[in-house]
Order: C-alpha cells, then sequence, then structure tokens
C-alpha cells in the first residue's frame, strides 16, 4: 500500500509504504501512517495497492483525500 501526501500544487511531500497481504474479498483495511508537515495548505493524500516495489503492478484504483492544513 503506498501514500503519496501531495501539496496545493500537486508535488509530493511525503511517500510511505505498508508492506503487507490484503484478501482478495477485503472490503476494509485498517492502516495508517504519519507524516510531517512541509507547508500548510490545501494538501492531497492519496492510497493505492501495489503488487511489489520491485516490479510494480497497480492493483487497485487510486483512492484520494483532500485535507486543509493551517
Amino acid at each position: 500500500m503506498i501514500f503519496d501526501v501531495r501539496n496545493e500544487e500537486g508535488v509530493s511531500e511525503h511517500i510511505a509504504w505498508q508492506i503487507g497481504v490484503v484478501e482478495a474479498d477485503s472490503i476494509v483495511v485498517k492502516t495508517g501512517v504519519s507524516w510531517r508537515l512541509e507547508s500548510s495548505g490545501d494538501h492531497e493524500i492519496r492510497i493505492f495497492v501495489i503488487s511489489d516495489l520491485q516490479n510494480p503492478k497497480m492493483l487497485s484504483a487510486i483512492a484520494s483525500h483532500n485535507v486543509f492544513v493551517g
């Protein structure tokens, strides 16, 4: 699972990943990461699943959430 936090210019400020196994019939997967903000303003958090880091293949659509940090 990849976590990509982008600032209001669309530049990635933080990228993190977690390795694990997601069952094919899973509806909800609980996970989390933390990051230190480099700037205030609007941020987009993008989350998606890939097969592995050596030869990545997309296994999910990109889930996107917008947050404002003051």
